[in-house]
């Protein structure tokens, strides 16, 4: 309350917001409530001033070691796979033997594409797997000589797809041996055996040496690729060897 000529005026303080000063007494410090700001502290050195802020609304940002900027991290890198052909052709050579392995696998992108259709890759690819799995047998039945395939579906080769041509007619030709690729027929018109490859179409005769007779004619056509570690499948381009034989019957 102030004295004075008039009325005493009375002030409230709560009115005013307080009002301190410092110890150095080079100001005054206006204190307020520090849930409706922001904390803003001073810092160690002295030159400004620091705003706290909560370190779950931000991305951790640390300093470099030589100070020069900062390194923003993430607590989950993600990783590539390896771009690697030597990778993906050790992993393709692991595929089933079977006929539809490859072809399938040909389908997914061009690059496998390349890698399965590479001549060395198929090389790689009988290697690893040592003897192919057996696609079918011939035989000889009521329409003459026919392939029979023995997988299933996807791998079933059909019948139509090994054909001997004119040389699979049952009132003309026996059938000797079928190995390695290719066929031995006997041809009972005349003194000689057939050597028909099924895949190409291409055939070879040869004469049966006089001193064997027709009647009970036996033999087998075998793959006389002498390459170390060759594996008996697309054998076409190989050469080959006839093997023949025969009984004598004495009075």
């Amino acid at each position: 309350m102030e004295e004075g000529a008039g009325m005493p005026r009375r002030r409230s303080p709560p009115l005013h917001p307080q009002i301190q000063a410092r110890d150095e007494g080079a100001g005054v410090d206006r204190r307020r409530n520090p849930r409706l700001h922001p904390q803003i502290q001073a810092s160690e050195e002295g030159g400004g001033i620091a705003h706290r802020s909560s370190p779950r609304l931000h991305p951790q940002i640390h300093a470099s070691e030589d100070g020069a900027g900062l390194i923003r991290t993430s607590p989950v890198e993600s990783a590539s796979l390896p771009d690697d052909d030597d990778m993906l052709r050790e992993i393709l050579l692991r595929l089933p033997p079977q006929p539809s392995s490859l072809p399938r696998a040909s389908a997914v992108c061009k690059r496998w594409r390349g890698l399965v259709t590479d001549p060395k890759f198929h090389r790689q690819f009988r290697a690893h797997h040592g003897k192919p799995p057996l696609l079918g047998i011939f035989e000889l039945s009521n329409k003459g000589i026919v392939f029979k395939p023995t997988l299933d579906a996807p791998d079933c080769i059909p019948s139509q797809r090994f054909h001997l041509g004119r040389y699979s007619q049952r009132w003309h030709y026996d059938l000797l041996d079928s190995r390695h690729g290719l066929v031995l027929v006997k041809d009972r018109n005349q003194s000689q055996v057939v050597v028909c490859d099924p895949i190409t179409g291409h055939h070879r005769c040869l004469a049966v040496p006089s001193e064997l007779r027709m009647d009970n004619l036996g033999g087998a056509v075998l793959c006389a690729a002498g390459d170390h570690g060759h594996v008996h499948v697309g054998c076409h381009p190989n050469p080959f060897k006839v093997v023949l034989l025969s009984t004598a019957t004495t009075a």
